[in-house]
């Protein structure tokens, strides 16, 4: 820190905790914080017994430390009633240019932005307060400029795609990858720049890197657009057509001459049309004065996303939308804030929504919920959108439920999504007092129906599952003859997922007939029909079985296919020894008596496609 002539170094400001009190108000960017912020984040376990007096000292000696004029100390380190605050008035901080320069990168044109960018990056060394690795106060905004810099690097590497400057892409996408290991987005990038470069090895093993890396700190897939860029690069598709198809939504799907794919890319928005209409009609309401909390509840794969993206382009007026991930647990309020941000963004209040997503961790404790209230007001109305609720700190919890209560006037939609399992087994999410609920179940094979390229099938493969309804589609489209390795990844994890007997029981039952009984199951187990039916009242609870007095089937009859063609017993036999845990035992079962797919669902709507099934 350079204060006048004199350099002030971690050791200059009179102990740890007068140092991270000020590290405290440099980040709350000009904010007043309360006492009672500060000493949450000064001492999260137990407070000295004067909380006041010690923070008072502790000003005190910023003061004396950092300025030589007592008059100006007092005019920067400020007291107001039960707060301080630090004026920004002639103080230069890094992260406040790193802002500037992405501002003004947004505001320039496309010659000078990647200079701005570059600028940026260079401000960014390691990441934000390394010197405090444990406070907890710092995880946030640690979190908040991690998730920046990453897209920095990704803006650049974008940009030296579309310039030809492959190299440079490839080191900025891997250089986001270091910041953000999970930045699926980065993934494409280095991927693309690989290909282009004309290492096609490399860019395939950036995407198996990519699955697996989803797969193992979050149970998810690629996205559609990181899959089919991959099937694309496997299709031969030339570069600069990947590049160009990239450029104005990211790396996204190409569409390659010679690439086999339905030229749409996307399978059509089936169903939902009913949900469409109503979050259409709850938004409407919220906007005539009345706060709307609406929520949107599925389970994985059932298509909350593609209903919010749908959702999204009918939208007319200001719009935000953010996603939280498993990571956002830990850090107060980051995507409420980011939403906040995008949906202001070009108009009056984008200097005020700027300012309030710099310091988005003062929300909980009270001292940013004014301040949002004023920015929502005078913005109103709009509709901010929020993935994956499921996922939310407490602090967004908090703020949702403090606007419910105190500000039911607002003209604004908060339209939210959970996974359905988070809903019951989420106190915090159940309490919140929503206006609307949207369930999301399986597709109708009536909702195929009158699209040409959606073969009626496949709802029936699928049981209406959205997710692996679309993932068969596209691989259908493209001449595949194998099962989709996303598919087969996805349905092996649900089910190892499962626990217990579960997995093993499923395995054996998928290697029954079409419908079968507890009997038939407790006879190829040898073991007990009370035990077995048991377990199948779980996996029916669970939405994997469903019963009917002819017997138990299969809710999705892609699953059962996949898990007879593709995972043996003696895999999950063996994994389970290795796991510990109570796996029947199947090494002793007779010859499977499936029947191929087509023959399954062989009722004359195959429409010519059936052969990329078996």
């Amino acid at each position: 820190m350079q204060a006048g002539d004199r350099q002030l170094g971690p050791t200059s400001f009179g102990g740890i905790k007068p140092k991270a009190l000020l590290e405290i108000l440099l980040l709350a960017r000009g904010h007043l914080v309360s006492k009672d912020s500060l000493a949450d984040a000064l001492w999260p376990e137990a407070r000295p017994k004067n909380v006041s007096a010690t923070l008072e000292t502790y000003v005190s000696v910023l003061r004396s430390k950092i300025f030589e004029d007592r008059q100006q100390a007092r005019t920067v380190i400020q007291t107001a009633s039960g707060a301080y605050r630090f004026a920004l008035d002639g103080v230069e901080l890094d992260v406040a240019r790193f802002d500037e320069l992405l501002v003004q990168a947004e505001r320039t044109g496309p010659h000078q932005r990647r200079a701005l960018w570059l600028q940026a990056c260079e401000l960014a060394h390691g990441f934000l307060l390394e010197d405090e690795p444990y406070a907890a106060w710092t995880h946030a905004p640690r979190e908040l400029y991690r998730g920046r810099v990453a897209r920095t690097h990704l803006l650049i590497a974008h940009d030296c795609l579309l310039t030809g400057d492959y190299l440079i892409a490839l080191r900025h996408g891997e250089a986001a990858l270091l910041v953000n290991p999970l930045a699926e987005e980065a993934f494409r990038v280095v991927m693309l720049a690989n290909y282009a470069l004309g290492y096609s090895e490399a860019a395939r093993q950036a995407f198996l890197r990519c699955r697996e890396t989803l797969a193992s700190e979050l149970e998810l897939d690629p996205a559609t657009e990181t899959e089919d860029l991959a099937s694309a690069i496997d299709a031969g598709a030339p570069p600069q057509e990947l590049i160009d198809a990239s450029s104005a939504t990211g790396p996204s799907v190409a569409r390659a001459s010679r690439d086999r794919r339905d030229p749409n890319r996307r399978i059509p928005f089936l169903g939902r049309h009913e949900e469409l209409a109503r979050l259409h009609a709850g938004i409407e309401h919220s906007h005539q004065g009345r706060l709307g909390l609406i929520l949107v509840e599925a389970q994985p794969g059932y298509g909350r996303t593609a209903l919010f993206d749908q959702l999204q382009r009918g939208l007319r007026g200001t719009v935000g939308r953010a996603s939280y991930t498993p990571r956002d647990g830990e850090f107060p309020a980051l995507p409420l804030a980011g939403a906040v941000r995008s949906a202001l963004a070009g108009t009056a209040g984008a200097a005020k929504a700027e300012r309030y997503a710099n310091a988005p961790w003062l929300t909980g404790a009270g001292d940013a919920v004014e301040p949002l209230l004023e920015l929502l007001e005078g913005q109103a109305p709009l509709v901010l959108l929020l993935d994956d609720l499921h996922w939310a700190d407490e602090d967004t919890f908090r703020t949702l439920e403090w606007l419910v209560q105190r500000a039911p006037h607002l003209r604004m939609a908060i339209v939210a999504s959970a996974r359905s399992s988070a809903v019951t087994n989420n106190s915090t999410l159940r309490r919140l007092s929503f206006t609307e609920r949207i369930l999301l179940g399986p597709l109708a094979e009536t909702d195929a129906a009158g699209f040409r390229d959606v073969e009626e099938y496949l709802v029936r493969a699928t049981g209406g599952n959205p997710s692996l309804m679309a993932d068969l589609w596209r691989w259908n489209r493209a001449g595949r003859i194998a099962w989709p390795p996303s598919l087969q990844e996805a349905v092996k994890r649900r089910v190892r997922g499962l626990g217990g007997h579960l997995p093993a029981l499923l395995q054996v039952a998928a290697r029954q007939a079409e419908t079968f009984s507890v009997m038939d199951l407790a006879r190829a187990l040898e073991t007990d029909e009370f035990l077995v039916e048991a377990e199948l009242g779980q996996l029916c609870r669970l939405g994997v079985l469903h019963t009917s007095p002819a017997g138990y089937r299969f809710v999705e009859p892609i699953v059962r296919d996949v898990l007879v063609t593709t995972i043996t017993p003696d895999a999950l036999a063996d994994r389970g020894a290795k796991e510990g845990g109570p796996w029947l035992g199947f090494r002793h079962l007779g010859p499977m008596v499936t029947r191929p797919m087509k023959d399954l669902l062989s009722s004359g709507s195959q429409r010519g496609r059936s052969s990329h099934l078996t």
